[in-house]
């Protein structure tokens, strides 16, 4: 919700009688008259508008200047780059010398037709400036004519131009309603731009890029704070953990990795463990003299973690399958292996066990 401003040049820039802008209620996108202000030309006119920013202005049609094209195609950035060629062979000085709009107005045959208005920049330069001095400046200018012209469709359109129809001041207001709601053409284009919007986009931008740019301080300063914090933390962590190790291992004077070393002293313990806790080899003599047969002799015992490894030799072979049948019982997994004859005649043999059955320390 707000209020524009429509200044309807009807009969041209008369500097005697000054300027009225006709103030309409922007009501969600329709525009109703609310009241005419009287601008005097002596004196800036930025006061007298009440804060009014959104200023249209309509030419009257003696300043402006038509013609209706054949085009090949309707996209509206081809044919801006298109029309001044079009224009250059039709208009005393070439395109140069004024500024235009189109209005496209439908497919005719195989291509589109557009009626181009057009203004010379002189004129509209003189305008605008006058407008300047009293605190004025249009975002678009129109025409009341030729949106009147618009509205009775392409069929004549270009004689309701050349003869247009007189229209009352409560005809032409209505018509600046729906000029101000969608703008038939605006010749305030090129170089004759209207800023205000480009400088509202830029200071927004402006803003945009300063508060991300505080945004970004603000994060790296949380960051740097958070750094600080876990440097601090870490540094408490690591005098805790050196104060533990010293606990644990009283007598080791250089410590440079607690973990590592930690680490190392964990895999001794480990390593002992399994000297430890492997097969106990006094309860293995006791078994194995235990369970002594005739016409056999053990002569070698090895016992490895719980790899357990027996040498002896045997008068006969079925002495040995009797030696393995009796290691079986205390022993696990039992093999023979390397059965030789000696030169006294004997076998010599070797049995490999994998533990005892009675379980580790026993």
């Amino acid at each position: 919700m707000g209020k524009a401003g429509f200044i309807d040049l009807e009969s041209g820039w008369n500097s005697r009688d000054g300027l009225s802008v006709d103030v309409f209620d922007d009501r969600e996108g329709s525009y109703v008259f609310e009241k005419k202000l009287a601008l005097s030309t002596d004196a800036p006119a930025g006061t007298a508008l009440g804060g009014i920013d959104d200023v249209s202005l309509s030419l009257p049609l003696d300043a402006l200047n038509f013609r209706i094209l054949s085009v090949p195609f309707s996209d509206r950035q081809k044919l801006r780059g298109t029309i001044p060629f079009e224009l250059d062979g039709l208009i005393l000085g070439g395109s140069d010398t004024i500024v235009f709009d189109f209005v496209l107005l439908g497919e005719s045959g195989d291509g589109f037709e557009v009626l181009v208005v057009y203004v010379g920049k002189k004129l509209l330069r003189d305008i605008l400036g006058k407008l300047a001095a009293m605190g004025v400046d249009p975002r678009v200018v129109t025409s009341i004519d030729v949106h009147h012209a618009l509205d009775a469709g392409r069929d004549g359109l270009g004689s309701r131009l050349v003869n247009p129809d007189s229209l009352g001041e409560e005809q032409r207001r209505v018509t600046a309603a729906k000029e101000l709601a969608a703008s038939a053409f605006n010749l305030r284009t090129g170089p004759f731009a209207y800023m205000k919007d480009e400088e509202t986009v830029g200071r927004r931008f402006k803003t945009t890029v300063v508060l991300l740019l505080l945004l970004a301080l603000l994060i790296n300063v949380d960051l740097s704070f958070r750094l600080i914090s876990a440097k601090k933390e870490s540094g408490a962590l690591k005098r805790e953990l050196r104060t533990m190790y010293s606990g644990l291992f009283p007598d080791e004077r250089r410590i440079t990795d607690e973990v590592y070393q930690t680490r190392s002293h964990m895999k001794e313990l480990r390593e002992k463990e399994n000297l430890l806790t492997g097969t106990s080899p006094l309860r293995l003599i006791k078994d194995l003299s235990q369970r002594t047969l005739p016409g056999v002799r053990l002569d070698e015992l090895s016992v490895d973690k719980n790899l357990i490894t027996i040498r002896g030799e045997a008068a006969a072979m079925d002495r040995i399958d009797e030696v393995k049948a009796r290691l079986s019982e205390f022993l696990n997994e039992v093999s023979i292996s390397d059965i030789k004859t000696s030169m006294d005649g004997k076998l010599r043999f070797t049995a490999v066990a994998r533990g005892t059955k009675q379980g580790p320390g026993t």
